[in-house]
C-alpha cells in the first residue's frame, strides 16, 4: 500500500509541476503578444524553473530577450533549446540570426549550415548564410546560397536582393538588374530596389533608364537617390 501511495504522490506532484509550467508559459506567451517583454521573461523563467526540459520556454524567453536587444541572453536560451532538441533546424536558424547582431559572423554561418543540414528546404537559412557570405566578400558563395533559396521559394525577395547585391559586387550589373527587377515585381513599392536597379543601370551605361528608376525611388520616399540624380541625371525630382 505504501509503495502505491508514494507512486501516486510522485505522479501527482509531477503533474502539478507540469501544469504550473504550462500556466507560466501561457502567461509568457500572452505577455509576448502584449509586448511586455520583461514580464514575459519572468514568466518563462518560472516555467523553466518548474520544468527545466521545456524547450519551448527557452525559445519564448529568447524571443523576449531578442526584442529587448539582449542578444547574449537570447543566444544562451537558443543553445539550451538546441540541447533539448538538437535536430530542430529552426533553432539553429534563430541562434545564427542572433549571432549576426553581435557580428559573430563565422559562428552564425556555422549555425545556418546546421539549420540547412537538418532541413535542406530551410530557405531562410540559405538567405541568412548568403547575406553573411556577402558581408565577408564571398560573393560567389553568397550567390549559390541565394540560388538555393530561390529554388525553394521563387518569390523570396530577400534572395533576389541579396543575389543582386552580390552580382553588383562582382560587377555583373546586367545580372543585378534582373534580380532587382524580380524584387520590384514582387514588391512594387520597394524604393530601395528601384534605387539599386537605377545605380546598376547607370553602371551598365543605361543612363536614361537608370535615372527613371532613381526618380521613382525618390517618389517612393528614398531621399538618398537625390544626390545620384543631381550628379548623373537631368530628370525633374518629384
Amino acid at each position: 500500500m505504501k509503495k502505491g501511495l508514494y507512486i501516486s504522490i510522485f505522479l501527482f506532484l509531477n503533474i502539478s509541476v507540469s501544469l504550473k509550467a504550462q500556466d507560466y508559459k501561457a502567461n509568457g506567451l500572452e505577455k509576448l503578444g502584449l509586448k511586455d517583454y520583461k514580464g514575459a521573461i519572468d514568466d518563462f523563467t518560472m516555467a523553466i524553473l518548474s520544468n527545466p526540459n521545456d524547450g519551448r520556454a527557452y525559445v519564448g524567453r529568447g524571443i523576449a530577450d531578442r526584442n529587448l536587444q539582449n542578444y547574449k541572453n537570447a543566444i544562451a536560451d537558443d543553445s539550451k533549446a538546441i540541447e533539448i532538441s538538437p535536430h530542430d533546424s529552426n533553432l539553429y536558424l534563430q541562434r545564427g540570426s542572433d549571432k549576426q547582431y553581435l557580428k559573430d559572423y563565422l559562428s552564425a554561418i556555422d549555425d545556418f549550415t546546421k539549420a540547412i543540414e537538418f532541413n535542406p528546404y530551410n530557405g531562410l537559412a540559405y538567405d541568412g548564410r548568403g547575406l553573411l557570405k556577402n558581408n565577408l566578400h564571398d560573393y560567389s558563395g553568397a550567390i549559390k546560397d541565394f540560388i538555393n533559396a530561390i529554388e525553394i521559394n521563387p518569390k523570396d525577395v530577400v534572395a533576389y536582393d541579396g543575389r543582386g547585391q552580390s552580382r553588383v559586387n562582382l560587377n555583373n550589373f546586367s545580372g543585378a538588374i534582373d534580380d532587382f527587377t524580380k524584387e520590384i515585381e514582387f514588391d512594387p513599392k520597394n524604393a530601395i530596389a528601384y534605387y539599386k536597379r537605377g545605380i546598376s543601370k547607370l553602371n551598365s551605361g543605361k543612363r536614361d533608364e537608370g535615372c527613371l528608376d532613381l526618380n521613382k525611388a525618390v517618389e517612393l520616399g528614398y531621399s538618398k537617390a537625390h544626390e545620384v540624380i543631381e550628379s548623373n541625371c537631368q530628370l525633374p525630382i518629384k
